[in-house]
């Protein structure tokens, strides 16, 4: 009987496959579920633990936090230039550079944490300091922007293939007479041994760029520089009014917190002189 219907046990066979392959398919969907399901569990349990450990970081960071907050506190209580006795390439900024600490670690200035024997000069000594850290961080800002330039632009020059042409030195490397041409953008030098060609128009730009940092960098630095002139005048007027002991002992705190080098009880000593000598009776 089979044999006489030939066609329709081949239909019987393609709905049985079809109906096997349908199982079949079923089953992997089930495992591929059970699969990513079992996946999905065991990424929750990672994202739990992961998140416990960023917490737990958190509180590290808050408590270290907190510890470098109450350092630099009693730092600026004590008013004392810690940095001042070992910082041998850098000049020592008085009590600025803790403020600009604290105000990265969220904490304003008040006179409440400023040492006590700057009481008698406040507010103006709490306004100096704010406004010099100010104006300093700012500095500093166009100082790292003036080096990333700097840096780009030699490394440009290094390389660039245009730049050395038929050159002895091509193989033995930049001598220190062209690397110094390099930097103050000298196109050909005297030797006439290496041409530089034009730089393209992005080095061009920040080349521009790098001139404009520079101009702006001195324009701080004057400021800065006035900023402290003014100071000085104005202690000039505190100390030239107060008895010379007092001056002597009172003086050298007040500069190593404000200024942070000595030199400056020299200019204030002269214009309290000059206080004195203008407001004789």
């Amino acid at each position: 009987m089979t044999g006489k219907n030939p066609q329709g046990n081949a239909e019987i066979a393609k709905y049985v496959a079809e109906k096997e392959k349908a199982k079949h398919d079923r089953e992997k969907r089930v495992a591929y579920r059970d699969e990513l399901k079992a996946e999905c569990e065991k990424n929750k349990e990672s994202i739990t633990v992961m998140e416990k450990k960023i917490e737990l970081v958190k509180d590290k960071i808050s408590f270290i936090t907190g510890l470098l907050k109450e350092y630099y506190i009693r730092l600026l209580k004590q008013g004392t230039d810690i940095r001042f006795t070992w910082l041998l390439h850098n000049r020592a900024k008085g009590l600025v550079w803790i403020i600009k600490k604290l105000d990265k670690l969220g904490t304003s200035l008040d006179t409440s944490i400023l040492p006590t024997f700057l009481s008698p000069l406040q507010p103006g000594a709490k306004n100096f300091l704010e406004e010099f850290a100010r104006r300093d961080k700012e500095l500093e800002k166009l100082k790292k922007i003036h080096n990333r330039t700097n840096c780009y632009l030699i490394n440009h020059v290094y390389s660039s293939n245009d730049l050395i042409r038929n050159s002895p030195m091509k193989d033995s490397g930049l001598n220190k007479h062209y690397l110094e041409a390099l930097k103050k953008n000298i196109s050909t030098l005297d030797s006439g041994v290496v041409q530089a060609n034009a730089y393209h128009s992005e080095t061009s730009s920040l080349d521009l760029k790098r001139i404009n940092v520079e101009n702006i960098i001195k324009q701080k630095l004057h400021e800065l520089q006035s900023l402290k002139d003014e100071q000085v005048k104005r202690l000039g007027k505190y100390f030239g009014s107060m008895p010379l002991t007092l001056r002597k002992t009172l003086l050298p705190k007040v500069v190593a917190a404000l200024f942070g080098e000595s030199a400056y009880e020299i200019e204030i000593l002269k214009q309290a002189q000059l206080f004195r000598t203008l407001n004789q009776p």
